[in-house]
């Protein structure tokens, strides 16, 4: 997947205009708060609707502007498509060439996207929703169902919390079964892929550095004992006095955890700064990788500021290894060393320098 270009009306500081994306790789360099990571923020607004910084896209519109659109053309697999997103009065649309998405779960397959963050350490250090939050977003790629699933999921425990604070237990037994059936096949789709990911992350550290780090993703779920739709209703049956007295579902999928272990020791307790933040890496290139390998696409990737705490070596290592795909952004600060010598000579790199919102182009 390719960005060709992209345009900007109304969106954080960015100045409105268009910019030439049409390259292998896209350097954006600039001091802090000038606009590196909202046009990162931009093209993953423009696919998918929702912000890696804030739940609250309205921040997203400038305060001088009513509305953001944010136009981009797109390629894939030899074709190519006009996207255009917008933002209005808490009204989102997309569009591809200039017909309506109604379902955001259609794109998903046709332009994959991952984002680095410098704060991904934290899916490791932090509470398990984050976890959980990594595996589903992997799941969202890998399975086109996964989406509605959870999302059928989700609302079910919504609406069964509302009946345990009402001390109503007449409509249980109709939610527990519905529950039960989404619960479950969530359960068995996240098992799948956790040791997909733990198999692909041990393949890239021995691929790329050499190193035998016995990595191991374990699943800490509820439901490691339930065997059938049956059991897992069994269960929420069982923990119904629990339940009437926290007020809340308390046994489900909705409480997973997956537990991050080098040669059995737990990464989040033993591991150094350095080794965290090379798997924080490492677990996006692994999610990168079960998207390309499910579906021959190479997604669109976005690196923000993510080889800080790094040594020098394992940055020309990784720089090399996201070349092979077909097109990365980067975000650096000024007088950050970018190791172009990492890069076979036919790739096309095109730098920007960001400065309040504008793109300077250095060839």
């Amino acid at each position: 997947m390719r960005i060709k270009n992209i345009g900007f009306k109304g969106f954080r500081s960015l100045a409105d205009g268009f910019v030439s994306t049409d390259h292998d790789i896209v350097i954006l360099e600039g001091a802090n708060g000038m606009g590196k990571t909202s046009f990162l923020e931009a093209i993953y607004f423009s696919l998918f609707l929702s912000s890696f910084r804030t739940k609250n896209t309205e921040e997203l519109i400038n305060f001088n502007e009513n509305n953001l659109i944010i136009s981009s053309l797109v390629s894939e697999k030899g074709y190519d498509y006009r996207l255009k997103t917008s933002l209005s009065n808490f009204k989102k649309n997309i569009s591809v060439n200039e017909k309506a998405v109604k379902r955001l779960s259609d794109l998903l397959n046709l332009f994959p996207c991952v984002f680095f963050s410098y704060d991904d350490k934290t899916i490791i250090t932090r509470e398990p929703k984050l976890r959980r939050n990594f595996i589903n977003q992997i799941l969202f790629f890998y399975d086109p169902f996964f989406s509605f699933l959870l999302k059928k999921y989700n609302n079910l425990l919504k609406q069964r919390n509302v009946l345990l604070k009402g001390k109503k237990d007449s409509m249980l037994d109709v939610y527990d079964e519905q529950i039960s059936k989404e619960g479950f096949e969530i359960y068995k789709k996240r098992d799948v892929i956790i040791k997909v990911l733990q198999e692909c992350v041990n393949d890239l550290y021995s691929e790329l550095f050499c190193m035998d780090v016995d990595f191991k993703a374990v699943y800490k779920s509820q439901c490691s004992e339930v065997e059938s739709e049956a059991d897992y209703m069994g269960m929420l049956v069982k923990n119904r006095n629990n339940d009437f007295k926290y007020l809340s579902t308390t046994f489900g999928i909705h409480s997973d955890d997956v537990i991050f272990k080098f040669k059995g020791y737990g990464i989040k307790e033993s591991a150094s700064t350095g080794q965290i933040r090379l798997l924080s890496i490492i677990l996006r290139l692994a999610e990168t990788m079960i998207i390309y390998n499910k579906n021959n696409v190479s997604p669109l990737i976005l690196i923000d500021d993510v080889f800080l705490e790094m040594d020098e070596d394992k940055k020309k290592i990784l720089f090399s290894y996201l070349a092979h795909f077909e097109q990365v952004f980067y975000t650096f600060m000024p007088g950050e060393i970018f190791y172009k010598d990492a890069f076979n000579q036919d790739y096309d790199i095109m730098k920007y320098t960001v400065k309040s919102g504008r793109f300077y182009a250095e060839h």
